[in-house]
């Protein structure tokens, strides 16, 4: 990759000096302007294969829209990470799902048809989740207990509507094993909201759209989120050095499986807490 090829030649490095977490640091942080910068020639790998990369776009909704390209590889190994995260909720492969989104965002035309035809051989409905206002909040609760969806995910914000809809309309029938919820950090009183309309458990999703699934939430609730580690590290940085337990910082991803156009350290622009990874949680799974 030129541009990484050219950073580590300016910091008289190679690549056999990386060879623990700890080394990393030796590295500079990879900033949305560098990619912005550098992106359609520096980052892309020279070996990279135009046939199977996919381009993904941000909404654009904070500025200017943010893109970048991940391979079949990695996004393969997203899928995968996902359909395990959705199994500690209970939820098994092929159960009816309900994802409250905004798929469109970014997609061309064949991308769009791509994603429908998944989305029926998953047996997913989308609802837009832009577009919730009193009059669609009615038929989107209409459509959702026609399908029978077994889990819902989408952004927190949505299930937050919903979820005051039902309440005050005292609406029921739906049998789900489970919510997942991301794009913010849900407070205490809408996660109770939530689970109390909807009758079944709150699971967080930390992720972003240059990344997809980064950490997840699993069924011990046990104040930690369980890193997608297959294909991320996950540095917390405060004042630049590593964060100690118990201390917020900003959060920095390196990816493992994008060989089109690798991330390397780099600042997603969110900050999180630390915890002591030596405590494992009580689920058991590590990550």
């Amino acid at each position: 990759v030129p541009y990484y090829r050219q950073r580590f030649d300016t910091l008289g490095i190679t690549p056999s000096d990386i060879k623990t977490l700890d080394d990393l640091q030796k590295l500079p942080l990879l900033t949305k302007r560098d990619v912005k910068e550098n992106l359609q020639f520096d980052l892309f790998s020279d070996n990279h294969n135009k046939q199977k990369i996919l381009k993904i776009s941000t909404s654009g909704s904070t500025g200017e829209p943010f893109v970048c390209y991940a391979d079949q590889h990695q996004l393969e190994i997203r899928w995968a990470a996902t359909q395990r995260s959705i199994e500690w909720v209970g939820v098994r492969f092929g159960d009816r799902q309900v994802r409250l989104w905004h798929q469109t965002i970014g997609m061309s035309k064949l991308q769009l048809f791509r994603e429908k035809v998944d989305a029926w051989f998953n047996r997913r409905m989308f609802i837009p989740a832009f577009e919730m206002s009193d009059v669609n909040i009615a038929k989107f609760v209409e459509q959702i207990q026609k399908w029978n969806p077994v889990f819902i995910d989408g952004y927190a914000e949505s299930f937050n509507f919903l979820a005051h809809y039902m309440k005050h309309n005292k609406l029921k029938g739906l049998h789900l094993k489970g919510i997942m919820s991301s794009a913010q950090v849900l407070p205490e009183q809408s996660r109770k909201i939530i689970e109390d309309s909807f009758g079944c458990e709150v699971f967080d999703k930390y992720g972003s759209r240059e990344f997809s699934g980064i950490a997840y939430e699993c069924e011990a609730h046990d104040a930690c989120h369980h890193i997608v580690a297959e294909s991320y590290i996950v540095e917390i940085l405060k004042d630049g050095r590593p964060a100690q337990p118990g201390e917020m910082g900003e959060v920095v991803i390196t990816d493992l499986n994008n060989f089109c156009m690798p991330f390397i350290r780099y600042r997603l622009g969110d900050v999180a807490v630390t915890i002591d990874n030596t405590q494992t949680c009580s689920c058991g799974r590590g990550l």
